[in-house]
């Protein structure tokens, strides 16, 4: 209590003194108001809601005035006028005339000790009463009024019983508990009817919290029952609450024995009560099984005169009924006329606390009737009323729908439909604040249904063990619209975010619900593109999983993700930790230490470091002598592509054409055959210009001869693979080919006709560079095809063809913008292109002025 407060009533009560000082100045009674914008706002959330008429007035307003002139020398007349104000319920009087009249007095000797513990309980009485009729009570006043009790004791003597219920009705205010329950025990045997209302106040502010003390609540229900004085209407009440705390525990067993042994001595005391015990009977019958016995006794009640003149108490029996139908259901037409109790209930009891338990019920028994649009419909109403609510209501309880909610998405899981299922495990988050407030089973069913979606988005069914082949995620960038496959990544992304955070729940009580669910978010989170998350989790996941099995695989999946962001360095010290351990017998890393391998290779040779380049090709060497296994393995297929790649870069064309020959050979479909098709076929380009270039500076005719026949077979053999690459990597979808791979394609179209130029086929020249204007005719790259083409015609002697295909190439490269030069994957700079289109221009002017 603030110190402005009833606590400041006195000096010495304040210090612990036995006796008052004489010399202290005593403070007046300042009882708090309510708030009119806390009275509104409490008013807001109530349910029903309250309807405040008129202004609010405070309940104690300018009444603590103490008077400076001498007061009257006897002040039991005072203390009497003051009680005759409180049995007129005129609170605020009573306090003014406290403090003006004795007050001032309390402190001092003038007042004995009899009047003194007088004045406290005088007080406690008017502020309990004020604040009792206040629309909302204040708990500064119920402190208050601890206080002037408390106070008042300190003098000796106790209370009466009725200033101990008053007491006991603060403290359970104030949810103290356990000092109102020894309270109420002290209240003697002759008011028993206060003792009665001591326990009831007591028990239902216990029941009103959200996480009730049911054993102790029990115990003091048990208090109640053996009270050799209670009233019999008194032990209806009990009963029933120790029926109701029962349910909440799942003893309902007991409650069974009990009723059915207590009810029969009840029979005509009263009606109302006892139509109450057989709803709680029918309610444990159904709690354990017995549903025709629940159905009997809910019937009974339903069927009462009690029932059929309205009210909550027909509502209930009318829902048990439903419920017992419905779990005792055999056939359609019974499942129906459930739906037609519960029905009942939704559209006629809505003011009644059957109102949301009927709700559910309709969703379950629509659900079973395969009606799954009005389920979901009723679900969605549910939680949104149930939400929207100020507090919980007993029934049905939160975990009752999430667990309706979450039976529904197995359903709908179990028969192949995921995107219904996450409909349901949705509506069960729904249920929460935030998502750290979410139970772990929701956020995992939440995880696994968002997973299952995607991958019947992508066709990727999962294999018995849960696991998926790496091979299956291919489809993520083969074939199939964009629109498709970015909703399957959400998806991933979304099934990856709610692993993420189920593992958090279990970082401390369980570490392998922790790393298996880590271990998920990082493979989906991977899998959907979300690098930098994939490396969040499989960092974790290494660090706090030495032990784990799986912990080698996490530090490969942790090169690759790295090697995908271009960080080769980083990658390929984890791709070099895993080859040193097998190395060196350090850790048990099974054949992920193999997998490295290539990778590490293809990190020396992107890092930029030329330095390292020999030592990736030894290290790709090695794969493809056996070392980490036959022609059968992936890591084989991935060692020649590498290796045919370096080859390539390093202009050493003849390897190259060797190792890639072998890849397409066994392998000739899939992206590596793509990749490997477009590098043989440049390869073979190469090696053709090269023995062209040679057969020139040879004197001797036949070997000029098989030069130039070398080259010949070179390239029709280059233009063979082009046109397969052109044909491959052009059916597939635009947004799943790489950079790379856009890259060869708009290339590889380009070589065809430079091939068929080189091989003299004059007329497939010019319809190659013309399919290839078509195909890219913004791209600069056009230039080739533009000047390629005016060479052909000259070649042919149609000079009016080549006047026109180089003024159209004059014009293509005059309109191009100064920010195309920039691009490092042009064939040639600005000014190569300038010589070229010079070089081509004055040819064509001498051959025309020639002609």
């Amino acid at each position: 209590m603030a110190e402005s407060d009833v606590d400041a009533v006195n000096q010495d009560l304040e210090e612990g003194a036995e006796e008052p000082q004489l010399d202290a100045e005593p403070s007046p009674i300042e009882p708090v108001a309510a708030d009119p914008s806390t009275i509104a706002g409490a008013a807001r959330r109530a349910w029903p809601l309250l309807s405040v008429v008129g202004a609010m007035t405070l309940l104690f307003a300018g009444l603590a005035t103490a008077i400076a002139t001498a007061p009257e020398p006897d002040h039991e007349p005072s203390l009497q006028r003051v009680e005759e104000l409180l049995g007129q319920d005129r609170y605020s009087e009573a306090i003014e005339a406290l403090n003006k009249t004795v007050l001032p007095y309390v402190g001092t000797a003038e007042l004995d000790s009899e009047q003194k513990k007088r004045y406290h309980v005088l007080a406690a009485r008017a502020l309990w009463g004020g604040n009792a009729d206040l629309v909302v009570r204040q708990a500064i006043n119920d402190e208050g009024v601890v206080d002037q009790y408390l106070a008042a004791e300190s003098f000796g003597g106790g209370l009466g019983a009725e200033d101990i219920s008053r007491l006991v009705d603060s403290l359970v205010e104030l949810r103290q508990f356990g000092a109102a329950s020894e309270r109420v025990e002290t209240i003697p045997d002759e008011h028993s009817e206060l003792r009665f209302s001591g326990w009831r106040r007591l028990i239902e502010g216990e029941l009103a919290i959200d996480f009730p003390a049911y054993r102790e609540i029990l115990g003091q229900l048990a208090s109640v029952l053996a009270d050799g004085a209670l009233l019999q209407e008194h032990r209806i009440w009990a009963l029933a609450k120790q029926a109701e705390v029962r349910h909440r525990l799942g003893r309902d067993d007991e409650t069974v024995t009990q009723l059915l042994r207590e009810m029969p001595l009840l029979v005509g005391v009263s009606e109302d009560g006892l139509a109450g015990l057989r709803l709680a009977l029918a309610r444990a019958y159904l709690a354990i099984g017995e549903y025709r016995d629940a159905a009997s006794e809910a019937g009974r009640v339903e069927e009462s005169e009690l029932a059929r003149a309205g009210g909550p108490l027909g509502a209930q029996a009318k829902l048990l009924l439903a419920e017992a139908s419905f779990l005792l259901a055999q056939d359609e037409e019974a499942i129906r006329e459930a739906r037609r109790l519960f029905d009942e209930v939704v559209e006629s009891e809505s003011a009644t606390d059957a109102y949301l338990p009927a709700l559910l019920g309709l969703a379950e028994v629509e659900s079973e009737l395969q009606s799954e649009a009005s389920s979901r419909g009723l679900y969605r109403r549910l939680v949104e009323e149930w939400v929207a609510l100020p507090r919980a209501p007993e029934s049905p309880r939160l975990d009752e729908i999430v667990e309706s909610l979450l039976e529904r998405f197995e359903e709908r899981l179990a028969v192949g439909q995921p995107e219904g299922a996450i409909v349901f495990a949705a509506l069960a988050g729904e249920m929460f604040d935030s998502l750290e407030a979410t139970p772990p089973l929701v956020l995992e069913a939440l995880a696994v249904g968002h997973r299952a979606r995607a991958l019947q988005i992508l066709g990727i069914e999962q294999g018995e063990s849960g696991s998926i082949p790496d091979f299956a995620w291919e489809v993520l960038v083969d074939g199939g619209d964009e629109s498709t496959h970015l909703d399957a990544k959400r998806n991933l992304i979304r099934s990856a975010s709610y692993f993420r955070a189920h593992a958090d729940r279990f970082v401390i009580d369980d570490l392998e619900k922790f790393a298996d669910s880590l271990w998920a978010a990082g493979v989906l989170f991977d899998r959907a593109g979300d690098k930098s998350s994939a490396i969040s989790a499989f960092l974790e996941f290494a660090e706090s999983r030495p032990n784990d099995p799986r912990r080698a695989e996490a530090r490969f999946r942790l090169g690759q993700a790295y090697q995908a962001l271009g960080q080769y360095e980083i990658a390929a010290e984890y791709y070099r930790q895993l080859a040193d351990e097998k190395r060196t017998g350090q850790s048990r890393v099974g054949d992920w230490a193999d997998r490295s391998l290539v990778p590490l290779a293809q990190c020396y040779v992107r890092d930029g470091d030329a330095g390292n380049d020999d030592q990736a090709e030894e290290i790709l060497a090695a794969a493809l002598s056996g070392q980490t296994g036959g022609p059968e393995r992936e890591e084989y297929r991935d060692a020649l592509l590498e290796l045919g790649r370096l080859m390539y870069r390093r202009d050493r064309f003849a390897e190259a054409v060797e190792r890639f020959e072998e890849l397409v050979s066994r392998w000739p479909e899939g992206r590596a055959a793509d990749a490997a098709r477009f590098s043989l076929a440049d390869s073979y380009r190469r090696l053709a210009g090269g023995a062209r270039e040679a057969a020139e500076e040879v004197s001797q005719p036949s070997l000029r001869r098989d030069l130039e026949l070398q080259a010949s077979q070179h390239l029709r053999r280059a233009l063979e693979l082009f046109e397969l690459v052109r044909d491959s990597l052009g059916s597939r979808r635009a947004g799943t080919l790489s950079p790379l791979e856009a890259l060869q394609l708009r290339n590889a179209h380009f070589y065809l006709g430079d091939c068929a130029y080189d091989l003299g086929d004059l007329d497939a020249a010019i319809s190659y560079y013309s399919a290839a204007r078509a195909s890219y005719p913004d791209d600069p790259a056009v230039l080739v095809a533009l000047i390629q083409i005016v060479n052909v015609f000259l070649d042919k002697g149609e000079l009016a063809s080549a006047r026109t295909a180089n003024e159209r190439a004059r014009d293509f490269f005059n309109g191009l913008p100064d920010s195309v030069w920039d691009d490092p994957n042009l064939p040639m700079d600005r000014d190569d292109w300038a010589r070229w289109l010079d070089s081509s221009s004055a040819l064509y002017d001498e051959i025309a002025s020639g002609g």
